[in-house]
Order: structure tokens, then sequence, then C-alpha cells
């Protein structure tokens, strides 16, 4: 039973910083715990801009109506109260520096990235790893493509036009054409403006440059995020009653690759850092670890992989194959390096199964706008069950316990 934790949390590809993301965990946990009958108070925001470190503490009184909670599902007593901090390790101005503006030019500087993935065979290892998330991503990106060029036609033959027109004989002609292109433009916009165009090409860009080693100062950031990590291991060992039972990180879409960084940053600066006293913990939510592991150059990535793997850390990753921005299911280790084998299932792989954790109405809901999807993770659910975000980061079980006798899935399965 964990009385006391420690949560390092990484955000996904969001310019959103600490103040989003403290004020979602509040509400969520509110909305939760009507949900489970567990009572949680969280505390207000500390921490510096300069430090890019951000934590509030967060109290789980599990006194609630009995049944509930997953804690009885478990036919485990609800016990005393649990606290935790949470700390967020902040990347989100290094997100807003790589962040292009507007709905073209995210589109115009992908380009690039997919012809990489395309000439590497990148992009065919993960259409074979799971197509949901390489169409999202790779469709919209053609369309926009697409309809650039056939913009660009239009103008093309407006100048034409121009040059064959006879006096002004040519100018409604030439206005047609051109109102044409400026609606094809706009219609594209709100068409990518719906399926969220804008997060994937930018991520498929970013995933380019740091595999290519042009985002230094996120390996940097991610180097003294280790250091961080393992100084709080290793206080932990040493803070008698008030030390951590557990020191969890938690990596959100994109947030899992930054946070495999720091924890094989933390690895590298102490090999034996799952011996110092508190249990060492990795949730990955909504992964998509691969899009960086399949590219040529991510050698470190992948190495960081490999450590984490083979470490003591007790890797976990929940991901929905309801989940289209992410990879469900599939081995983020297995998929990066070829010719490795899992053992193990090592991540273990689980599903949410968010079709047990709300109704049916609540399901119509997700369906109907997939990449709310790729947020539930955060988010509380309509009903109790074995996937409580809140529960698994402020809950009075450690990570490894919660999930003990849960069924592993074989990584080329796709259960619900």
């Amino acid at each position: 039973m964990v009385q006391r934790r420690h949560v390092f949390f990484f955000a996904g590809f969001d310019p959103k910083g600490p103040g989003h993301y403290h004020a979602l965990y509040r509400a969520q946990a509110r909305l939760q715990g009507a949900v489970t009958g567990v009572a949680y108070t969280v505390g207000p925001r500390q921490g510096s801009r300069a430090s890019h470190r951000v934590q509030w503490a967060v109290e789980a009184d599990p006194g609630g109506p009995a049944g509930k909670s997953i804690e009885a599902i478990d036919n485990l007593d609800g016990g005393a109260a649990t606290q935790a901090s949470i700390e967020m390790l902040r990347w989100d101005d290094i997100v807003r520096r790589h962040w292009q503006r507007g709905h073209w030019s995210p589109v115009l500087g992908a380009l690039p990235a997919v012809a990489h993935y395309l000439r590497s065979g990148a992009m065919k290892r993960l259409y074979a790893l799971s197509r949901p998330p390489v169409l999202a991503a790779g469709l919209p990106i053609a369309a926009g493509a697409l309809a650039i060029a056939l913009a660009m036609g239009v103008a093309v033959a407006a100048g034409l036009m121009l040059q064959r027109a006879d006096g002004l004989a040519g100018l409604p002609a030439i206005a047609v054409s051109l109102a044409l292109a400026v609606l094809l433009a706009y219609a594209a916009g709100g068409v990518f403006r719906r399926i969220r165009i804008d997060w994937f090409v930018r991520l498929v860009r970013f995933s380019h440059r740091i595999a290519r080693g042009q985002v230094p100062e996120l390996e940097q950031r991610m180097a003294e995020f280790g250091a961080v990590i393992a100084d709080r291991v290793r206080r932990g060992a040493a803070d008698g009653d008030g030390a951590p039972a557990e020191v969890l990180v938690v990596g959100h879409s994109v947030g899992a690759i930054t946070a495999a960084m720091a924890l094989a940053a933390a690895l590298q600066r102490d090999p034996g850092l799952c011996e110092h006293g508190p249990q060492v913990s990795l949730l990955t939510l909504g992964q998509c670890l691969p899009m960086l592991g399949v590219l040529p150059g991510a050698e470190p990535f992948r190495a960081g992989l490999l450590a984490l793997a083979g470490s003591g850390i007790d890797w976990l990753d929940v991901s929905s194959p309801l989940d289209w921005a992410a990879f469900p299911l599939v081995d983020p280790v297995a998929a990066s390096v070829p010719g490795h084998a899992a053992r193990d299932w090592h991540p273990r792989l689980v599903s949410p199964r968010f079709h047990l954790l709300f109704s049916e109405a609540g399901q119509a809901r997700l369906r109907a706008e997939r990449f709310r999807v790729h947020l539930q993770y955060l988010h509380a659910s309509e009903r109790p069950g074995r996937y409580d975000y809140f529960a698994i980061t402020a809950g009075p079980l450690a990570l490894r316990e919660r999930f003990a006798d849960e069924p592993r899935h074989d990584p080329d399965s796709r259960a619900p």
C-alpha cells in the first residue's frame, strides 16, 4: 500500500503550460471522485519558470460509498488517505519554438519529413505496426499537398488566361479562377482544423527534427530532468517516514517520448536507480514512441528504450485501440529496435477498456470525436474501472500491484 507517491508528469506535444494541466487535474479529479467515492484535494501550483518544474500536492481520501472504488473491486480496504506530489517537468517552451503558426505553413514544413519517412522505409514499418495513426497523419498531409498543388494550378491557369486575354475580356474568367483557388484553400483549411491536421503535421516534422539532432535543447532538457528524477529516487531512500513508496514517471502522447528520454538519462546517471528504496514505475499513455524510434538517426533514443526494457523499472503502457493518434498494444521497444524480441511483454501492454468505463452514449461521443479519445487518458470516466488516472497517480496501490492480475496482451493482438 502506498501512502506517499511522487509523480513526474510529461505532457505531450502541446504548447499549453502547467496552468492548463493543473486546472485539468483538479477539475477531472473532482469528477472522478464523484464516480468512485474518493475525495481528491488538489493543492495550488508551486515552482518557478526558470527551473522548468511545477508541482502540486494531492490528497486522496477513500472514505466513500463502499463498493464504488476500484480498491473495493480489488477486495482491498480503502485504508487511510494517501498523499501524492505531482511534478510537471516542462518542455512546453520548446514546443512553442517549434509550433508553426497557421494551417498551410505546418503542411509545407512537414513535407520534407514525410519524404524522409517514405525514403527510409520508416513509413512502411509504421503502417505495418498500426494503420490508423499512419493514415491519420499521412492522408491529411497528402490531401494538403494536393490542395496546395491544385490551388497553384488554378493560379497558373489564371495567369495564362491573363496573357491570352484581349483587354478586359478575360477578367471574368480570371476572377472565377482566383475565387475557386481561394475557396479551395479555405475549404481545405476548415477540414484541417476539424481533423486536427495541425497537431499531426507538427508532430511528424518535430520527430524528424529530433532524429536528425536538430532539437539539441530537448536532449539537454531531458538530461537535466534525468538528474532530477535520479536525485528524487536517491533522496527517497533517506527521507524516513516521509519517503515516497513509489516514484512514478508518466508520459502522455509525445510525452511518452520525453519521459522515456529523461528516465533513460536517469538510468545512465545511476544504473542502480531501482535499488535505492522507492519503487520506480513508468506509465506511458497513448504512446507514439515508434514515430521517433523507427527513424534513421534515432540510435540514442533506441538505446534508451533498450536500457528501460532491461532495467528493474515497472513499465506499463496503456493505449486504446480506439485512439487513432497512438500505437495501441504495440511494443515500442520491439517496434523501434529491429530484431529485438520482447521478453515477457516488457513493457506490459494494457488497454484502458474505455468501452467499460462509459455508457453507450459516452462511447458514441468518444467515437464521434476521435481526437478526444487521445485526451481521455487524463480525464474522468463515467464508471469505475481498473484504469483510473487519478487512482493511479494518487491512490493507495502502486502501478505494479494495481495491474498485477491484468491479462497480458500479445503485441500482435488488437484486443478492445
